[in-house]
């Protein structure tokens, strides 16, 4: 709670800081930036999630590799990357029609019983891998729309239902947005 709107944003980073354990700083800046007079009032929604995979990458699988991403007017750049690996049953399907055609993998969170730290539980999050059917703009432009188009993620669910072995290969990645 704040009665009056501060003229910097240093003790909003700083709250927010201290809510994330430091992990998340300057959420608005420098914590010299002044606040534009006619705020009047800051609403700040942070989500910060830092799992485990249930299924862990090997190390020593990591590969150097090239990563190609695609620009939104079809351009193509390269990027140096490690590419972690896993050979595994996995849910996933290819070829989904409600996609474009495009590849789903998912790939849970560790979730630790409580009562027993060695045993998983299901997992509560996942994370969800799309690839789209081709290597090209218009292929990613239909499997962005598609994922547009759909109600809901439970639309694809029997797709996913099953696992199956799957030989994957992910760049390493952290994503962070800023506003």
């Amino acid at each position: 709670k704040v009665d009056k709107i501060p003229h910097s944003f240093e003790p909003i980073n700083s709250y927010i800081s201290e809510q994330t354990d430091g992990l998340i700083r300057n959420i608005f800046g420098d914590d010299t930036d002044e606040i534009d007079p006619p705020a009047m009032a800051f609403v700040v929604n942070a989500v910060y999630l830092k799992g485990k995979w249930a299924d862990n990458f090997d190390p020593q699988e990591t590969e150097e590799g090239i990563f190609h991403a695609r620009s939104s007017v079809g351009t193509s750049r390269q990027r140096n990357a490690h590419f972690m690996k896993l050979k595994k049953n996995l849910y996933a399907s290819q070829d989904i029609a409600e996609l474009g055609g495009a590849s789903i993998v998912c790939l849970d969170y560790d979730k630790p019983n409580v009562e027993d730290p060695t045993v998983n539980q299901d997992a509560e999050y996942s994370a969800i891998f799309m690839l789209p059917k081709h290597d090209d703009i218009e292929s990613m432009n239909v499997l962005i729309s598609s994922i547009g188009n759909l109600r809901s993620l439970n639309m694809i669910r029997d797709d996913i239902s099953r696992s199956q072995l799957v030989q994957l290969s992910l760049p390493r990645f952290k994503l962070s947005y800023r506003m």
